[in-house]
């Protein structure tokens, strides 16, 4: 492309990143992309990452030797053309092609055909203007509710070029890839039973590779309906999935404005937007007809089959569900039908989205998720569930180490995951004190706590209060790629009370550090965990002494001096003796 076209490209794309739609699918006709998709034709040639048509030598040849054409003999042209694949009905496909005409009789013409009758229903011509010869830009938007093509075909006659480059369609255009809704010219080069083919691109993939938090297609649309959305364009994946013979109760995507009725519970806003009625979410409506509601009908949308997860991986979301509408059962399974987890979102006391943040963990299979709902009816009025903004946070398995301080007091979600290896499960419990939360894990085996990977450290401290019980025994492990090392172990010493202990350590790798609880005899024991935290850096300086160790005093002695009467002792409140703190 010589320097005046290429600038005119350049700014042609700048203007469109500034101002125009983003693009979703775009073909720069390089070689590693080659036609992504488009069939060429006739004149059409691909070189030097250009579409191009030019006037055949011949006739080129003809134009100068006058004598060769007989006065009223028609003017010869030359056609060529790149064909899109079949599109799905769409209402809004936007094309945006980047295209340079030289010569009077030169033309572009963009054609919608229908599929698979190739039917035209709709042509614009573009022409030569002033600037002819330089890039310039088209954007034309399509609509249709059948199955349609596009068709880019460049005419020349005795003189001049048709030349495309850069071909984008936006992301309401989407690849049929239906024996029936395009001929065997556009059919699939994917098996469809166990393959995926990547939108506008010959690239095929394995079924293992759609949705496992890895961009593996040249535009990475094997990543872009696998759950994460804000439901702004479709249901990003999700899908209704219930079963309710004698009503229409389920999951839907609504816009904000349309979403309430009188007495409705929905919110009057979308989330995504910032408190405005513009945007979409996941409606799950109730009633305000006593007539029509049905209760005990359930409510399921269940998200595609995503992973395998990586440790950190957790479902974020935002909801709405007011006091004495329905809980929000959310339930983890694989693709092996098995069952993991259910876990309970509460309503709230006020209608307003709130935030939600559950932990997946690792698996070594795809899982998917659902949401599920009872509608509920309270005074003939049932209530109304929203969901938005759903992430799957943290999930693939090249997740970077996290340097950020972990700090657990468990009152809210942190850093410290729940192991999917080990034989039971940390509890979540809470004090006499409701503000004040800790984990337990009482079944016979091993209860890991794990963080991610973190990176290499000279110095870092891991704090923690514990309490282990007869027959127990709590371990902190530090693991590497190539090493599991136990730097810390604490049996019951007699005396069950919460005590602090400070670890310094190093690591020259990156490292995990895994926090095991182990009960060893099927007994009414338990180890008791809180405020862990794995900073950068010193511990508490070696002289401060908790006593919390009955073996260690800090170095601490009885100093015999003949004014002394009586002897310090080590005590707890279990000692039960007068005047002593509980």
């Amino acid at each position: 492309m010589a320097p005046a076209r290429l600038l005119g490209a350049l700014l042609l794309l700048l203007a469109q990143g500034a101002g125009g739609q983003a693009p979703q699918w775009t073909c720069t006709f390089e070689e590693s992309k080659g036609l992504c998709g488009w069939e060429i034709s006739g004149g059409m040639r691909v070189t030097r990452g250009q579409v191009s048509l030019h006037a055949p030598r011949e006739i080129r040849r003809e134009k100068d030797d006058s004598r060769r054409q007989s006065e009223g003999e028609a003017t010869k042209e030359e056609f060529g053309s790149i064909v899109s694949p079949a599109i799905l009905p769409s209402r809004d496909c936007l094309l945006r092609v980047h295209y340079a005409l030289h010569g009077r009789s030169s033309s572009l013409h963009i054609r919608q055909v229908t599929r698979p009758d190739d039917t035209v229903v709709r042509e614009k011509v573009l022409t030569p203007s002033q600037d002819a010869g330089q890039w310039q830009e088209s954007a034309i938007p399509f609509a249709s509710v059948r199955s349609f093509a596009i068709v880019l075909e460049g005419q020349v006659g005795t003189e001049g070029h048709v030349i495309i480059d850069n071909v984008t369609l936006t992301g309401e255009c989407v690849e049929s890839l239906t024996s029936a809704a395009a001929p065997s010219a556009f059919a699939s080069p994917c098996d469809e039973e166990t393959q995926f083919k990547c939108h506008f691109s010959t690239v095929c993939l394995s079924l293992d590779q759609v949705c496992d938090f890895h961009a593996d297609c040249p535009d990475g649309d094997d990543e872009a309906s696998c759950g994460t959305t804000d439901f702004e364009q479709d249901l990003g994946g999700w899908e209704d999935v219930s079963d309710n013979e004698d009503s229409a109760y389920g999951w839907s995507r609504i816009a904000a404005v349309e979403a309430t009725y009188p007495h409705g519970t929905a919110p009057s806003h979308d989330h995504t937007l910032a408190g405005t009625q513009e945007g979409y979410f996941m409606w799950a409506p109730g009633s305000s007809q006593g007539d029509d509601v049905y209760s005990g009908t359930t409510a399921i949308v269940q998200s595609p089959t995503i992973g395998p997860p990586s440790v950190p991986c957790k479902l974020v979301f935002w909801y709405q569900t007011v006091l004495g509408g329905p809980e929000i059962r959310v339930i983890l399974g694989t693709t092996e039908d098995d069952w993991v987890w259910a876990k309970s979102v509460t309503p709230s006391a006020v209608s307003e989205w709130r935030r939600a943040r559950i932990e997946i963990g690792e698996y070594e299979t795809k899982i998917f998720i659902q949401m599920i709902i009872n509608l509920n009816v309270i005074n003939e009025v049932s209530y109304d569930v929203c969901v938005d903004d759903v992430v799957f946070q943290d999930c693939a398995s090249d997740t970077p180490p996290s340097k950020d301080d972990v700090i657990c007091t468990f009152d809210v979600a942190c850093e410290l995951f729940q192991s999917h290896s080990d034989d039971s499960s940390w509890s979540r419990e809470v004090y006499d004190d409701p503000d004040n939360v800790y984990l337990e894990t009482s079944s016979p085996g091993s209860s890991v706590l794990q963080t991610w990977w973190r990176p290499p450290s000279v110095e870092f401290c891991v704090s923690f209060r514990y309490v282990v019980q007869e027959s127990t025994r709590l371990r902190i492990l530090l693991v590497t790629d190539n090493n599991t090392e136990e730097v810390w172990v604490r049996e019951n010493s007699g005396i069950s009370a919460w005590r602090t202990q400070h670890l310094q350590l190093s690591s020259a790798e990156k490292y995990q550090i895994h926090i095991d609880g182990v009960i060893m005899e099927e007994k009414d024991n338990y180890v008791f965990l809180d405020d862990v935290k794995i900073m950068e850096g010193r511990c508490p300086a070696s002289f401060t002494c908790t006593f919390d160790e009955e073996e260690e005093m800090c170095l601490w002695e009885n100093y015999d001096h003949e004014a002394a009467t009586s002897d310090w002792a080590l005590g707890s409140g279990e000692d039960g003796t007068p005047g002593t703190p509980p």
